[in-house]
């Protein structure tokens, strides 16, 4: 967490008042301390969330397109980028689970619909991982600040932050707890004829110069790299089926699947 605090401040002269700034970090005793700013405002909840959604929509989506615009490198200066952040992350997946047949073509279905990725000039940009709720405040001005920054990328992929944030205000809006109803959030906020989330999704892509086809690309990759990075704890060794058959019940596993079973519905362009 202190590398990437040091890291997103020194992106920009003035840094960014909406993230947490380190004051120390060093050995105490058998620990280590770390002592950041303290950020004012309440946590993000689905509550807050539907009681004013437009104003948290748009003020997250400002936020986040300062933020990358102001990290953004090009791939250039990042040798192997897709493999490192997009399919290492589904080999490990792979290689950890007794996968099934649909396990096996759900991933293969991934890599076919994302490797579109090589071809374009994709700008690399500080990625949050876990932009959704508890990790963003509201304070009463209507500003934000975002914490818990240990698991981001400084040099990671556009778009997944706004893809996982609207996710969360779907959920919200819709007050889904089940399953089915998770689905149904989904698909009416990104895959619905009058999908909500596109405009916001089309106007971060024009801020960063990002293609229709190339957001429709990472959008596909979010949901099976964040399921992938759910077993990065246990990286040496083969999990139980007990485990894979817990995974597929989990709710962003089940929106992996319905993202390539409706990839054609997607249109960010």
């Amino acid at each position: 967490e202190a590398d990437n605090l040091q890291t997103i401040q020194a992106a920009r002269f003035d840094g960014f008042s909406s993230i947490p700034r380190v004051i120390a970090h060093e050995d105490c005793f058998d620990n280590r301390l770390l002592i950041e700013t303290a950020l004012a405002g309440q946590a993000m909840s689905p509550a807050l969330i539907r009681q004013q959604p437009a104003a948290i929509i748009e003020a997250v989506l400002v936020w986040l397109i300062n933020l990358q615009r102001a990290t953004t490198q090009h791939r250039e200066d990042a040798a192997g980028w897709l493999e490192r952040l997009a399919w290492h992350p589904l080999e490990l997946f792979e290689k950890a689970f007794p996968l099934s047949g649909e396990d096996r073509s759900l991933i293969a279905q991934t890599c076919e619909l994302t490797c579109v990725l090589r071809d374009f000039d994709l700008p690399l940009v500080f990625e949050h991982g876990h932009l959704t709720s508890p990790n963003i405040l509201i304070a009463e001005t209507g500003t934000l600040g975002v914490v818990s920054w240990a698991s981001a990328t400084p040099k990671g992929l556009p778009a997944l932050d706004l893809f996982c944030f609207l996710t969360c205000v779907a959920f919200a809006l819709r007050r889904a707890q089940k399953l089915v109803h998770c689905l149904a959030a989904f698909h009416e906020a990104f895959f619905a004829p009058t999908a909500w989330a596109r405009p916001y999704v089309v106007r971060y892509a024009r801020s960063l110069r990002l293609s229709g086809e190339v957001v429709k690309a990472l959008f596909l990759l979010c949901w099976g790299r964040y399921v992938a990075n759910l077993i990065n704890g246990h990286p040496q060794r083969t999990l139980e089926q007990g485990t894979m058959e817990r995974l597929r019940v989990n709710r962003y596993y089940a929106l992996w699947d319905h993202a390539i079973r409706h990839a054609k519905d997607l249109k960010f362009g």
